[in-house]
């Protein structure tokens, strides 16, 4: 039972998480005023993480690759890491810029 009950929670807001993040391709500006209005914080998080996908994927393949070719983790992460870098910081400022432009509304 209640892993039933857990299944359908994962479900909704896995299905949730994809609609959100498909509109605010399309609609920015909306999907945000939507998620502030509910107050759905779940999904709020679930969008930051889902923006921070690229910098996690880069840390754990670089650790992998620092471990099969080095045998331990090096401290310098390079060009790479700071590719990484600008890409979060565009998404963020997409995001930051519709969230300002709805909270001022």
């Amino acid at each position: 039972m209640i892993v039933k009950i857990l299944s359908l929670i994962i479900i909704r807001q896995t299905y949730k998480l994809g609609r959100n993040c498909y509109e605010l391709f399309y609609q920015p500006e909306i999907t945000i005023r939507e998620l502030i209005d509910n107050g759905d914080k779940l999904q709020i998080l679930l969008l930051i993480l889902t923006a921070l996908i690229p910098l996690f994927l880069y840390l754990i393949c670089r650790v992998i690759w620092d471990l099969i070719k080095y045998g331990n983790v090096l401290a310098i992460f390079g060009t790479g890491l700071n590719l990484v870098l600008i890409v979060e910081a565009l998404i963020f400022a997409y995001l930051g810029y519709f969230v300002i432009k709805v909270l001022r509304k």
